[in-house]
This record gives structure tokens, sequence and C-alpha cells, in this order.
């Protein structure tokens, strides 16, 4: 067990390193040179004004010294100066990345509490007129884009209705009624694809650990169908579904950036989204960065769940 999470451990350690690196050098490729940015035109002739700021910027040497400049601060939470505003590329993210995780967070809960009845049900139904029904509704769900939802429900609860606010955000320290109020809208409109997807990956999985031997006893014993269900069948057919919550919860830490404009909630998104239409090269790469690692931690993390939900795992040699 042990040499298992030493092994995810130094594996997850040299992926946020080939990320990292992978990140930096990418943006390299991008064409023009950063120093246009940060140098006004004007006084790109000023060759000891353009070194200072290269210093001042990590632009100096070569790519693979700029790297390992960037790496050496990065691992004492120093991404570099932001070009378009007077702060630390780290500051910027720190303002931001509450908003964007506290979304996200609550859009996976929001598709786990609706994905886990639907997904059992439809199992315990399957093929039968109201397993088909909902299988219908799921794939509905699945198609419709996230921002054409939050359209109709900006319509429907903003303006029609008005009990909801159409765009901002209150940060939970500043009142949390109107935090609860300003997320709701923007996580159930994140919510409703990956919602379908885990609907659907529950029900696939439920259907065939329902078809197992110990799940045949259980009936035989005349255990109730919902405790066999919930007691029996659950755990076993909730490893896929946990890989992809993570996943997703990783995603949307990038993919709120339609959503973010949508509502003017001003989170990593936006920020995102801000940064590249201005060419702020080091934001750009500390936001990707960041998403990148969440990414790759929370896939460890999966591993750990594994490890302690099936003991097959910890008993194989992987």
């Amino acid at each position: 067990m042990g040499k298992l999470i030493i092994v995810r451990l130094l594996r997850m350690f040299a992926t946020l390193l080939a990320v990292s690196a992978i990140t930096f050098f990418m943006l390299k490729l991008l064409p023009g040179d950063p120093i246009n940015q940060i140098v006004p035109l004007e006084k790109l002739d000023d060759l000891e004004l353009v070194a200072e700021k290269e210093r001042e910027y990590n632009l100096h040497g070569s790519s693979i010294e700029q790297y390992g400049r960037w790496l050496k601060g990065a691992l004492r939470g120093d991404l570099g100066k932001a070009i378009t505003q007077p702060k630390r590329v780290s500051e910027i993210i720190g303002d931001r990345w509450t908003i964007t995780a506290e979304l996200a967070l609550v859009s996976v809960i929001f598709s786990v509490l609706l994905a886990l009845p639907i997904g059992i049900f439809s199992a315990y139904r399957q093929g039968r007129t109201s397993d088909r029904v909902l299988s219908a509704g799921l794939q509905t769900g699945l198609s419709i884009p996230s921002f054409v939802i939050g359209v109709f429900l900006i319509l429907i609860f903003a303006e029609n209705f008005k009990i909801l606010p159409a765009t901002g955000w209150t940060r939970l320290s500043d009142s949390v009624w109107g935090n609860v109020k300003g997320v709701i809208l923007p996580a159930i409109a994140l919510s409703m694809a990956n919602m379908a997807v885990f609907a659907r990956l529950i029900r696939a999985d439920m259907i065939a650990t329902l078809q197992e031997n110990y799940i045949l006893s259980a009936k035989a014993k005349g255990m109730s169908d919902w405790f066999i269900l919930f007691r029996h069948a659950l755990r076993p057919s909730s490893l896929s579904v946990i890989t992809v919550i993570a996943l997703n919860l990783g995603a949307l830490l990038g993919g709120t950036v339609v959503i973010e404009q949508l509502f003017a909630i001003g989170g990593l998104g936006r920020q995102l989204y801000d940064s590249i239409l201005r060419r702020d090269y080091f934001v750009v790469q500390g936001i990707t960065v960041v998403i990148a690692s969440v990414y790759v931690v929370l896939n460890t993390m999966v591993d750990f769940v594994y490890l302690a939900i099936d003991p097959r795992i910890r008993g194989g040699r992987h």
C-alpha cells in the first residue's frame, strides 16, 4: 500500500513538471515578442530599457534558462509578473480562483445530486418506458450547450420572474445569501451536460453490476430491491463515475470561460479570456499551468480513492 502511494506521488510530480514545461515552451511558439507588449513602440530602440525590462520579466537568456528561473519561482509560488496589470500573476490567480472553484464545485454537486437517482432508477427500470423517457431526456440535455441553457435560465428566472440575478457575483465573505443567489443559475447551466454524462455512466455500470452473482444471491435471500441497489450495487458501480467527476471538476475550472462571460463573473475563466485578448502571456501561462495542475492532482486523488474503495486494486500490482 505504501509503495503504491509513493509511486503515484512520484508520477504526479513528474507529470506536473512535464505539464509546466510543455505549457511554457508552447507559449514561446506563439507569434510576437512579449517585450513588444511591455516596452512602448517608440522606445524599442532604447537597448538599455529593453534589457532592463527583459530582466524584470524573465525574458533574458535562452528559453531553457528562462524556464529554469520560472520553475524556481513557481516552486515558491511566484508565477511571474503580469504585463497589463501592476500585480504578480499569483496575486491575480489568488483573487479569482475561489470564484471559479466554487462555481465548478457547486456545478458538480448539482450534477451528482441529479445524476445519482436518475441513473439508478433508469438502471432499475432498464428497457421500460420510464427508462426510455429518461434516456431521451439525458440525450437532450447532453446536446444543448451550457451557454444556451444559461440564456434560457436568465430569461426565465432573472427577466420574467426576477427572483435571481442575471449577472454579477457576490463573494461568500460579503453575503452568504447574495452568493447563493449568484451561483445558482451559472452552476445549473454548467451542470446539465455533466449531469447527463454522470447519469448515463451510472446507469451503464449499475446494469452491469446488477448481473453479478452476489446481487442475484442477495435477491434470492429476499432483500429489498432498493437495499440491494444502494447497499450492494452502488459502491462497485461508482468507480468509473468518480474518475469522470474528478476530470470534469478539473475541466470546469478551465471551461467556465463562456459561462463567466455570459453571467459577468470575474473568475479565472474570464481572466483567461481577457488576458488572451490583451496578449498578457504570463497570466495566460500561469492560469494554464494552474488548471493543468488541478487535473493532475485530481487524477492522483482519484487513484487514492480507488485504493480506499476497491480492495482488488490494493491487492494488485499497478
